[in-house]
């Protein structure tokens, strides 16, 4: 294998969660029920060395948004080599 440079550690400065409701053009039949809006969960991080990154998350479930948002508080500060 050839030798891969080292990557630094980057450490997490703020990460935010921000829900949203998209209008389906199409109303999705599922064994739970018709789907008329898609629920989604926008995240951003941004990082202490300046590196961003954005990201979605279909949440199928809107009970599902809240849980994965609870969660961000327990990610600040750590590098990405800590999980």
């Amino acid at each position: 294998m050839p030798n891969l440079p080292s990557i630094p550690a980057l450490t997490v400065r703020a990460i935010r969660a921000t829900p949203v409701e998209v209008p389906l053009n199409f109303v999705l039949g599922t064994s739970m029920g018709a789907v008329r809006q898609a629920p989604l969960l926008l995240i951003d991080l941004e990082t202490e060395e300046g590196v961003t990154g954005s990201s979605y998350l279909f949440c199928y479930l809107l009970s599902a948004r809240g849980r994965a948002r609870d969660r961000e508080p327990a990610r600040r500060g750590r590098t990405r080599h800590q999980r």
